[in-house]
Order: C-alpha cells, then structure tokens, then sequence
C-alpha cells in the first residue's frame, strides 16, 4: 500500500504544469484543453512543446486562435527570428521581400529562450498576430496575410513537420 501511495505522489509532483492551461490563454479561450499538442524533435532532443488553443471547432483560420510554444532548450532570439523567416520563405519564396519589413517587429517579439521559456502567438482574423513572452506581451504585427504565413509554419498543408501538424490539429496519424 505504502509503495503505491509514492507512486501516486510521485506522478503528482512530477507531473508538474504540464498540461496546464498557459496563464496568457485563460482570459481569452474557454477551451479547457488545446485542440491539440506536439513536440518538435531534432535526432534525439526536444525542441518545444507546441499548443493550439481555440474556441473555434474545428480550428479555422475564419476565428481568433492561439499557437504556445514551450521551449526545452536555450535559443537565441535572432536564430528564433531567422528561422522563423526561413520556413516562411521555404513555403512562399516570392514574399521574401515583404518579410523583410516586418523583421524588426519579431526581433522584438522574439528574446532569447531557455528551457521552460513559453512564447505564445495569438491570431485575429481581422487584425494580426500579437506575441507573449512567458505571460508578457512583446509584440504586434498589424498584418493578417504575414500573420497566416507565420501560423502556416505549423499549420498549413505545406509545413516542414506534418506529424506535429496533424497533432496540433488533433488528426490521426
């Protein structure tokens, strides 16, 4: 009896926060749970752990949602920028120019992460994306056509990671 009650103990305490709705998302959804999450892997490592979140069902790009990315790794805020404007271009290569003017904007959005670190984007269909980071607004860019390109990262049919497409979106694989 002893052993299974520090089992249970053990599953509580290190089960920690995750799962847990991210604090930035509770005042906007009342989604009790994400349409559905991921993890990004790289050969053996964890990346982050990716959120969608959306009153909307199924998720459409016709209604406000919101993408969290919780990092398990330490990141440097211009590789995060750079290689968010690569997959962009990597699906529309023709707007590399457009992206450019809006590269200050996430530079700003984007700091350095370090494992535990959670940014969050938020979409409006009728105004953009705005950015969190670990709670805290550090940005917005006033653009719904750069606003779906940046979701199609993870998103859209043409995505570099259909596998955490289809978990994000809560599909069968």
């Amino acid at each position: 009896m002893l052993r299974w009650c520090l089992l249970i103990i053990g599953c509580i305490v290190f089960s920690g926060t995750a799962g847990a709705k991210p604090s930035e998302v509770v005042s906007v959804f009342e989604a009790a749970k994400p349409v559905g999450t991921g993890v990004l892997r790289r050969l053996f490592s964890k990346i982050y752990q990716a959120e969608l979140w959306t009153d909307s069902n199924p998720w459409s790009y016709e209604a406000p949602f919101a993408l969290s990315l919780t990092y398990y790794w330490s990141i440097n805020g211009i590789d995060l920028v750079e290689k968010t404007l690569e997959e962009m271009r990597r699906q529309s290569p023709e707007t590399a120019t457009e992206d450019a003017k809006f590269e200050a904007s996430l530079r700003l959005a984007f700091p350095d992460v370090k494992d535990g670190d959670r940014i969050t984007a938020f979409f409006d269909p009728q105004k953009g994306v705005s950015f969190t980071y670990n709670s805290k607004p550090t940005g917005t860019i006033a653009s719904v056509t750069f606003a779906r390109r940046f979701f199609d990262i993870w998103l859209s049919q043409k995505t570099s990671e259909p596998e955490l497409r289809a978990q994000l979106l809560g599909e069968k694989l």
